[in-house]
């Protein structure tokens, strides 16, 4: 049963149903569960870093190449019944129902654990009313740019509950983002520890911010191709939207609510600009940061 906690209570969740398509895993070894859409491009690197634990993809329904490149790698896969985004609950009802070991350890496709570390989790996850949690560490263009509170480091029940037994995962969803934490029994007699999480962020604004984000990121590029770029940015995205809101204001009879929602609208514009010159002039490619990342979680790569 998976457990689902609201103001204290706990409750069955929502349904978070799991179907079994590909089930490679040993039963011996920690596995380490991880939700994935259309993640193709990454699973590789992931897979090859992790290859010697149980590896067991939540799927929410991709349609890339993601499945041949699991099942080449003897990786499993278990996908979501419904519509509802794969994530955090789903991985609580793997964890308390479907997990062969009984170990687990949840992980995106974009984070990095020392493999040292790793083996760590799954050694504690070995006694009664063990948890893992994290401390996460945000990175940006291979740079971290968080610094975690000492109370984390002092205090484990602060931090995520990342790393749990079967029957001690916990979903509470009126935490956004950190709704994972560890059953009742854990936090009063079991043991808790903490590793470092490096939550590995690849910027581009043409991928994260669809077809505005192409356009902007295409139009800053040809900007800083000129022999002043910035006098172009601003020109373009600054002078010229601000003409269109003083027009919009004095001169159209528009309603209110359409003279406030072009002016957010341009000035958002604005802003896309500013990133997408700061990625263009200062900060690496996409490319780039895939082959920084990598390179610094291939050094932490040792045999279990």
């Amino acid at each position: 049963m998976a457990l689902y906690e609201i103001s204290g209570e706990i409750f069955n969740p929502p349904d978070q149903s799991l179907r079994c398509i590909v089930d490679n895993r040993s039963g011996q070894k920690l596995e380490i569960v991880v939700p994935i859409y259309n993640e193709a491009k990454r699973l590789s690197q992931f897979m090859s870093l992790y290859s010697c634990f149980d590896l067991v993809f939540l799927d929410g329904g991709s349609d890339d190449q993601s499945y041949e490149l699991i099942m080449e790698a003897n990786g499993s896969i278990y996908r979501r019944e419904g519509i509802d985004l794969v994530g955090e609950g789903h991985y609580v009802s793997y964890v308390n129902q479907h997990s062969v070991s009984g170990r687990c350890f949840y992980m995106m496709i974009d984070e990095y654990v020392n493999i040292s570390d790793m083996c760590q989790v799954d050694t504690l996850l070995m006694e009664e009313n063990s948890g893992i949690s994290v401390i996460k560490l945000e990175c940006l263009f291979n740079v971290v740019i968080n610094k975690q509170d000492s109370r984390y480091l002092l205090d484990v029940s602060k931090g995520m509950a990342r790393g749990c037994r079967r029957g001690g995962a916990v979903y509470r969803p009126q935490t956004f983002h950190n709704s994972l934490v560890h059953s009742k029994s854990v936090l009063d007699q079991g043991r808790l520890s903490n590793i470092y999480l490096h939550h590995q962020h690849l910027k581009s604004l043409s991928l994260e911010y669809g077809k505005l984000g192409r356009y902007i990121s295409h139009e800053i590029s040809l900007a800083c191709k000129s022999s002043s770029p910035s006098r172009v940015v601003v020109r373009n995205f600054a002078l010229r939207p601000l003409k269109y809101i003083l027009i919009d204001h004095f001169y159209f009879k528009a309603p209110p609510y359409i003279k406030v929602y072009r002016a957010i609208e341009l000035a958002i514009n604005f802003l896309l600009a500013v990133l997408a010159f700061i990625e263009n002039k200062y900060a690496p490619s996409l490319e780039e940061q895939s082959l920084q990342y990598s390179n610094l979680n291939n050094k932490g790569l040792t045999k279990k």
